[in-house]
């Protein structure tokens, strides 16, 4: 009978064990196979929280931190809001010739640093880029930040991001796929970007023959959030502000309070919202100050700081924005159905995007 007891707590201690292993083994390394020209490698990296923001390569590269990486349990790791510094580390294992060019792409375009490090000739050698520095710091001049692969059978890379908001979303791919991702990358938003250039100058020419304000209100509103969708997928930096970080982190704020500054007035010529509307108009004119407010903070404030009153002003206008267009809809407002489908999609996108920047929703 103890035989038995001692067996099972041994099996017990095992399983015990085989688990904890497994909890603390290391991330997969990437393997590159015959045949295959991209890598998404979100599960195959080790994750290191810097809250000091001082640690070094040597440092996270030896024995005594080296155990205290996570291994990734997402494909995209999305930290959110910290003032930490972030370390990623993967391995990579090439059995392809060293001729054939691969490359790491870190695709949020807003990260405020991205330090690259690699091993030549048996020292560590950095690249510091990110949407703080210049665009001429990038070792590719790409919207993406672009880092060569060295040429090794097996080498282990890191990645040292921080900023007002961090996110890991980094692929491996050949230079084949690159240049392939990046054409019809630039063709599908060039089709966007086009149909918003377009909807400014329609609405711009019904507003010289007019004269009616609402539709110039339309065409700052649409100029304004193409700017920012812009900047916000790299564009903006690689093509209108080339060495200008401040637009890449500041730029931001300014353009999303532009842009629902310009929203509120088109809504109220729109929907016919006047002062005689009380609470509906008060709370639109409400909108248009906290928008104003956040037009000035983005001059004057941080990044981090102007990122959190932007989210807290969107939300608001969202909310403010869809109680007008519902209040006119009941009083049988024809046009407040169409306001209502068109910016719902808009809107409620908005929405979820702030909840995953949030961590309540997967990135």
């Amino acid at each position: 009978m103890a035989d038995k007891r001692s067996m099972i707590k041994e099996l017990i201690f095992t399983i015990l064990l085989l688990l904890s292993t497994s909890v603390q083994a290391d991330a997969p390394p990437v393997v590159l196979e015959d045949g295959k020209e991209f890598y998404e490698i979100g599960l195959n990296l080790d994750i290191l929280e810097d809250p000091s923001g001082k640690l070094t390569i040597d440092d996270v590269n030896s024995p005594e931190w080296a155990v205290k990486f996570k291994r990734s349990t997402k494909k995209v790791p999305n930290f959110g809001f910290s003032k930490s510094a972030f370390w990623l580390k993967w391995k990579v294992i090439n059995h392809f010739s060293p001729s054939k060019m691969w490359f790491i792409s870190f695709d949020y375009y807003t990260q405020d640093k991205v330090h690259f490090f690699k091993k030549e000739k048996g020292k560590w050698v950095i690249t510091k880029t990110g949407d703080t520095y210049k665009v001429s710091t990038r070792e590719i001049d790409s919207r993406h930040f672009i880092f060569k692969l060295s040429s090794k059978k097996k080498e282990t890379y890191f990645l040292r991001i921080e900023g007002a908001l961090n996110q890991a979303n980094v692929s491996l791919m050949s230079g084949k796929k690159l240049l392939s991702e990046n054409t019809k990358n630039n063709y599908f938003f060039g089709l966007v970007f086009g149909l918003i250039l377009a909807m400014v100058f329609y609405n711009f020419f019904i507003f010289i023959f007019t004269k009616n304000f609402g539709y110039l209100f339309y065409t700052l509103y649409a100029v304004f959030l193409g700017l920012w969708l812009a900047t916000f997928n790299g564009f903006g930096q690689r093509f209108l502000f080339y060495n200008s970080p401040w637009m890449s982190n500041n730029g931001l704020p300014l353009l999303m309070g532009l842009s629902f500054l310009s929203l509120n007035l088109f809504s109220i010529f729109y929907l016919e919202i006047n002062s005689n509307k009380g609470k509906i108009y008060k709370s639109l004119i409400f909108c248009c100050l906290c928008s104003i407010f956040i037009i000035l903070a983005s001059l004057i404030f941080e990044n981090a700081l102007n990122v959190k009153l932007n989210i807290l002003n969107a939300l608001i206008n969202i909310s403010l924005l869809l109680t007008a267009g519902f209040y006119k809809w009941k009083l049988q407002y024809r046009p407040a159905k169409f306001f209502l489908i068109s910016f719902s999609c808009v809107l409620f996108g908005g929405l979820i995007y702030i909840m995953a920047f949030n961590k309540i929703f997967p990135i």
